[in-house]
């Protein structure tokens, strides 16, 4: 991808983020930029130059409310991806695309199944986790377990070798009984398993980090507030500098340039099938 689709990608998730914080503001729902979106707002007051998308997350309640409210609410230029409204969706957590854009990855030549989203913003949910770290790790190893599945009835083989495809594919097969949406739920249903308890831990299983790494304190997350992000201002972490340096230790610190040149290559090429919405 040349640097000019990478300003037009960007500017397309700029597009989406401020329709997604449109309607959070107007309907008190709380959102946090995570991940590399929110090392990107503390050291770059927007994207990290390497790192071509954005991330936030909802605590459980918010994000419910959120679909909701997109059902009726979003934008008709945008649209609201999740298992429950899109067969075979794959994908644990929402998203929330631009229509008439196609984005591609250096991945989806070896995967068929996927949906091509279009350019999107990646919204995940909070899920409490219980205080007592033997079931922490107990909980991730079984949210674990459903994502492996998840894995295997894609059957998706990046290794190209007859042997890997066809162990792949037996494996796919064992669950041929078993849809993606099932699994979908279960995850889901799995991840919620302790939202109706009050405990003082979070965390973002659906994120791409270990169960561990993504169970955090609640009050890292806290009351919103408001930081830069590309001369716009968006959600983030109460405490994001305790956050980021939970997940990622010294945040501050660049990435060897062959990550920044990895992080970069993923998208592949994104189009833009018509005139992009202009919210400026």
């Amino acid at each position: 991808m040349n640097k000019e689709q990478i300003v037009a990608l960007q500017k397309a998730q700029l597009e989406i983020m401020d329709e997604i914080h449109r309607i959070c503001v107007k309907h008190n729902i709380r959102y946090y930029l995570v991940g590399g979106t929110g090392i990107g707002a503390v050291r770059h007051q927007g994207f990290i130059p390497w790192d071509i998308d954005i991330d936030i997350a909802m605590l459980r309640s918010d994000y419910s409310e959120f679909k909701r409210i997109c059902e009726i609410e979003l934008d008709p230029k945008y649209k609201y991806w999740d298992y429950h409204n899109t067969k075979n969706f794959t994908r644990p957590h929402a998203l929330v695309s631009i229509k008439g854009t196609s984005l591609k990855t250096v991945f989806d030549k070896y995967n068929s199944r996927e949906i091509d989203f279009g350019v999107f913003v990646d919204v995940l949910p909070l899920d409490n986790s219980p205080d007592n770290k033997q079931l922490q790790i107990k909980h991730g190893k079984r949210i674990k377990r459903i994502k492996m599945l998840q894995i295997h009835k894609l059957a998706t083989c990046y290794d190209q070798s007859v042997l890997k495809k066809l162990v792949k594919e037996a494996r796919r097969a064992i669950l041929f009984f078993i849809s993606l949406d099932s699994l979908n739920k279960l995850l889901d249903d799995e991840m919620q398993k302790y939202d109706n308890q009050k405990t003082n831990y979070v965390c973002s299983m659906a994120g791409k980090y270990p169960y561990m790494t993504e169970c955090v304190p609640l009050d890292f997350f806290g009351n919103p507030q408001l930081v830069e992000f590309e001369h716009r201002e968006y959600f983030a972490p109460e405490k994001i500098r305790d956050y980021l340096a939970h997940i990622y230790g010294d945040f501050m610190k660049l990435p060897p340039l062959s990550e920044q040149e990895a992080s970069m290559s993923y998208f592949e090429e994104v189009q833009f099938i018509q005139k992009l919405p202009t919210n400026e």
